[in-house]
């Protein structure tokens, strides 16, 4: 049993180091009895660029352990060191492109418009750290963004936060997002991959096309602007990610298909 998280960035390119790691994965694909992967988005890409069989295909996705006690978002504003923004959005994530936080800092201007104490934090580290802190400057917000670099103290980020903004290029699942939908945070993310298995459009967080600052800067001033809907909906995700998404769920799945696997043929 092999499990798939995500389509890799350089396999969705067509480049010549594609073709023997295809190859690669298809001869281990055929070892498998079973393939977990992690949503019905990602499954479609994988029949279709990877020529994965479906039959071979159990979608399980990730699971989340309870809220637990958030910190007062003042106090944790000032464990971060953050200047004193108002509102506060952010992202969890590795920095690279598939990520799109470059979407994010072009929303950012739109943002600060209508707020004019605006502020957003990018918690995580990776290739595109340094050319995001060059469209900040060029952007002119710069001093509205704080680049925290990876952590450990995940809840104590999303504690701080007003709204959690999810800006994906492309995405398999989005566990940073539903970390955050079990913390009660308001959520605007990207209507790509499997996203939109993991949020219920108008339900419980807001989806906007990828690659489009223009929607996420609107999302974004929609929610912060209407609290009460933007409470709803951080309830209702949180109700979501605790009975939908819960790690006892997701194991006992997982538990269920090495069984099955282990009592079969052969």
């Amino acid at each position: 049993v092999s499990t798939k998280h995500a389509p890799d960035e350089f396999r969705t390119r067509r480049t010549w180091k594609r073709v023997p790691f295809l190859l690669l994965e298809r001869l281990a694909y055929e070892m498998d009895d079973a393939v977990i992967v992690v949503s019905e988005g990602l499954a479609s890409f994988l029949e279709e660029a990877e020529r994965l069989p479906r039959r071979k295909m159990e979608i399980i996705g990730h699971g989340v352990d309870g809220p637990g006690t958030p910190m007062p978002r003042a106090e944790a504003r000032r464990a971060l060191g953050l200047p004193s923004f108002d509102p506060l959005v952010g992202a969890v994530g590795r920095l690279s492109p598939e990520k799109g936080h470059l979407h994010l800092l072009r929303a950012l201007p739109a943002i600060a418009a209508a707020f004019h104490g605006a502020g957003c934090v990018l918690a995580g580290d990776g290739p595109v750290r340094r050319d995001l802190e060059d469209e900040a400057l060029r952007l002119g917000v710069a001093g509205r963004v704080v680049f925290l670099g990876r952590r450990r103290d995940v809840p104590r980020v999303l504690s701080a936060l007003d709204l959690f903004v999810q800006p994906s290029v492309y995405e398999g699942f989005g566990l940073s997002l539903l970390e955050a939908m079990a913390a009660g945070l308001p959520v605007v993310a990207s209507r790509v991959g499997g996203i939109p298995e993991v949020v219920q459009d108008g339900a419980t967080g807001i989806l906007v096309p990828p690659g489009d600052p223009g929607a996420l800067a609107s999302a974004v001033i929609g929610l912060l602007r209407d609290r009460e809907r933007a409470r709803r909906l951080g309830d209702a995700a949180a109700l979501c990610a605790q009975e939908r998404h819960s790690i006892a769920r997701e194991a006992a799945r997982v538990d269920a298909l090495y069984t099955r696997v282990l009592e079969g043929p052969g």
